[in-house]
């Protein structure tokens, strides 16, 4: 503890997700407790939690989705410290240097609203200006 600084130490309380499906460009989490029923009638399944104390309210267990195709900074699809990272992030790295002066130049770096449709009416004026 004293080599890393810090004070305390937090353990998670509840248990991982697990990872459910593969081949697919969704990456899919689930509650670890939930299991698919099927029925014999219709013969269709669904997820069904079996938690004593559920974390949410929906029937199914809490579920998380990434999608590395559309998180590119988080999956940036190249292997970091090669060549192409670096040719790749010298141009990022421009990119949202402009996007950020941008964002500065017409006031909206700053908001408190992340409202799309309040973002482009308030662009719209300031670009006429």
């Amino acid at each position: 503890m004293q080599e890393t600084s810090f004070n305390k130490a937090f353990i998670p309380l509840k248990n991982k997700l697990k990872a459910e499906g593969a081949d697919y460009a969704v990456n899919e989490f689930v509650c670890p407790k939930m299991k698919r029923e099927r029925d014999c009638v219709t013969r269709k399944s669904r997820r069904v939690c079996h938690c004593e104390n559920p974390c949410t309210s929906s029937g199914c267990g809490r579920m998380i989705y990434l999608c590395p195709e559309k998180n590119l900074r988080a999956y940036p699809g190249t292997a970091r410290g090669t060549e192409e990272w670096d040719s790749t992030y010298k141009i990022r790295v421009n990119v949202e240097k402009s996007i950020h002066y941008f964002k500065d130049s017409f006031c909206i770096a700053g908001r408190k609203t992340q409202n799309e449709k309040t973002l482009h009416a308030d662009l719209l004026p300031a670009g006429i200006t």
